[in-house]
């Protein structure tokens, strides 16, 4: 978010800041947004990959995917996909990403 709004400003950007900026999107000089998106909010982070959209919470072994949504199809969320077999190496690759981003994230708190 920090670089989007520093970018919606004029201000440079800042290197010790993950991330990048949608400014450009959001002024409409450009249909691209972020391939990934990630965010987090207290004990839970997710990542949007694509038409996808997993959500984790943070347990003491770790991430435990909680939902899987895809936004395509199901734009207001409302079919939970995080169970469905089908689904498994697809959930496993974007819990992988999601695992490591947050790991580094911590990283770079302490």
């Amino acid at each position: 978010m920090m670089p989007t709004c520093l970018d919606l400003a004029g201000i440079a950007p800042v290197d010790s800041v993950d991330g990048e900026s949608i400014a450009p999107f959001l002024r409409g000089e450009s249909d691209d947004t972020c391939e990934t998106i990630f965010s987090e909010r207290q004990e839970w982070c997710m990542i949007v990959s694509g038409d996808w959209k997993l959500v984790a919470q943070r347990e003491a072994q770790g991430l435990e995917p909680s939902m899987m949504i895809n936004l395509a199809e199901d734009p207001y969320e409302l079919q939970n996909r995080v169970e469905d077999e089908a689904l498994a190496e697809r959930r496993a690759a974007m819990l992988e990403r999601l695992v490591t981003w947050d790991r580094d994230v911590r990283n770079l708190l302490k």
